[in-house]
């Protein structure tokens, strides 16, 4: 294989820097990819959720709200930043965290959540292709939810099947969701039309939640636009790493808008409907009965394959984080190896596990209390704090000769920001007991988090942040960084970009 051969793949791959004219996604692209990871069974999982919480009326707004919020403080600070620069989300966040801290964030952020979803969506596409072949064996519609063995099975195919694809990389990425992600819009507006044909909007807009857990409906609301917003900000460990393969910082930030927000959005409110209309918030159960056997095969058809493409997607930039971010042990395995061995947990988990499906959105709310609290560090650090630059040279630098060195290689302003962060969440909001305390009717718990975590990166970095304690206090330009260390292979990546 050539040099230029091992660069170009070393970029994809995240161990450097992405020049512009290196770059697969314009903004369709982009957009294309970003839906097809936004339209899953989790989009209608959620639907569902919000359905046992609230009536379609209070729920389309809870989806909208929550949403538009989650995506903009996500994409804003992750996306912007890997989009201007081309590099890997979670090598840049060593500006923030620090080297070590930045793995620990890893650790917390994308192993645990991505490991989560693998399983979920992967039990999602064995339920899916179990409905099917009951329909076509039965020619009667699924009542109740399957977890046998043949389920576990079909699950662990699917991871497997995810693997193989992203371990081909992102080419095949892009050409998988180029032809996913429009047949799964078209499918969201024919399940909606089937469900509009069998009530009228009036009397589906008037249909009551399905398990509202207190007689307060105000607090119901409020609970149902915190999985939401969990939800938009469930995006935040994946959304940098798939913005740094777009064209530009403009191309990274707008297709969010209308692939993750609006295709989520859409996805969600169909789960709602469906869910309120059908009685059942599972999607492999009311869709089933919503449209016949043919009509049942093919949704669920689709939703399988849809499970599969938000797999490669989020598999992709976990395992382009993990490369960075690796010790010396892992550091030596190839890319193949590394796909793989991200898949063993969820292979384990579809077998010994399998109800981490039902209690999902548990899960989701639970991770808010972390992605809410990181979305307002990087809000603080990138836009107000470093103005929008970072120094590549001490980001890829030795971390003896990096000022992103800080302690040990952890920050730990940045550190006390996450614990204040997700501790003023859990106070607010008990994702295990939906207790709520004093301000979450008015304020959710999401925002107090996210603006908890903002105030205290911004003025402990004020108070004890430097030029020398993490290139802090200036404007970094092309020479900023003229102290550091040569830095070999990545060094003509670099100094593209930084001109």
């Amino acid at each position: 294989m050539s040099n230029a051969e091992l660069f170009r793949q070393a970029a994809e791959r995240g161990d450097t820097p992405l020049l512009p004219g290196e770059r697969l996604w314009g903004f369709w692209e982009f957009t294309y990819a970003n839906s097809a990871l936004a339209i899953a069974t989790w989009a209608f999982l959620i639907g569902g959720a919000t359905a046992a919480f609230v009536g379609p009326r209070e729920g389309i707004a809870a989806v909208i709200i929550g949403n538009i919020l989650g995506v903009m403080l996500v994409a804003l600070p992750t996306c912007l930043p890997s989009g201007k620069y081309g590099v890997e989300q979670f090598t840049l966040l060593r500006s923030t965290f620090g080297r070590n801290g930045s793995r620990l964030v890893y650790a917390l952020a994308v192993v645990l959540l991505t490991l989560g979803w693998l399983a979920v969506l992967g039990m999602m596409f064995g339920r899916s292709v179990d409905g099917m072949l009951t329909l076509l064996k039965t020619g009667e519609a699924v009542t109740e939810p399957a977890n046998g063995v043949l389920v576990s099975v079909l699950a662990a195919a699917a991871i497997v099947v995810t693997g193989f694809v992203v371990a081909r990389g992102p080419t095949s990425i892009k050409f998988f969701n180029m032809i996913m992600s429009p047949a799964l819009v078209l499918l969201m507006f024919v399940m909606m039309w089937l469900i509009l044909g069998q009530h009228q909007p009036a009397e589906l807009l008037g249909l009551p939640a399905l398990a509202p857990p207190t007689e307060d409906k105000r607090l119901n609301f409020m609970i149902a636009v915190e999985v939401n917003m969990a939800a938009g900000f469930s995006w935040w460990p994946y959304l940098g790493n798939l913005a740094r393969l777009s064209k530009n910082e403009r191309t990274s930030f707008w297709p969010n808008v209308v692939g993750v927000f609006g295709a989520a959005s859409l996805g969600e409110i169909v789960g709602l409907l469906g869910a309120a209309a059908l009685g059942n918030a599972d999607p492999t159960i009311w869709m089933t009965a919503i449209g016949g056997v043919a009509i049942g095969i093919v949704a669920l058809g689709f939703i399988a394959f849809a499970n599969v493409t938000s797999m490669i997607n989020i598999l992709y930039t976990s395992v382009v984080g993990l490369r960075q971010l690796a010790g010396p042990v892992l550091g030596r395995l190839s890319w193949d190896m590394l796909v793989a061995a991200f898949c063993v947990v969820p292979l384990v988990v579809v077998f010994w596990a399998p109800g981490i499906y039902d209690g999902f959105f548990i899960f989701l709310v639970w991770t808010s209390a972390l992605n809410a609290t990181l979305a307002g560090i990087g809000m603080a650090d990138y836009f107000v704090l470093r103005r929008q630059h970072i120094s590549l040279r001490a980001v890829f630098a030795s971390p003896e000769r990096s000022p992103f060195a800080y302690w040990g290689g952890f920050n730990p302003i940045a550190l006390t920001a996450l614990v204040a962060g997700s501790a003023v969440y859990v106070l607010v909001f008990n994702p295990q007991t939906l207790a709520a305390g004093p301000g979450f009717t008015a304020l959710s718990a999401s925002m107090p988090a996210f603006l908890a975590a903002a105030v205290v990166q911004w003025v402990g970095t004020r108070m004890f942040g430097s030029r020398r304690f993490g290139d802090y206090g200036e404007r970094i330009t092309s020479g900023a960084a003229t102290t550091v260390e040569s830095l070999t292979v990545v060094e003509p990546a670099v100094d593209a970009i930084v001109r």
